[in-house]
């Protein structure tokens, strides 16, 4: 899985994630949020023993 954040004006965060299998999913944050720190949160408990977790946009 690569993770690829790329900032943009005003706040706004583009983050990329493609994962092995070639899918891709694109997410737009706010600096407003707590989503960079929901997503480090989630993605770390992908080394461990979940298969899948659930980020929402809050």
């Amino acid at each position: 899985m690569d993770i690829i954040m790329n900032l943009q004006p005003h706040g706004w965060l583009d983050i990329s994630i493609t994962f092995s299998e070639g899918e891709i999913i694109e997410i737009p944050v706010s600096f407003l949020t707590d989503s960079i720190h929901e997503l480090a949160d989630k993605s770390s408990l992908l080394d461990k023993d979940f298969n899948e977790v659930i980020i929402t946009g809050t």
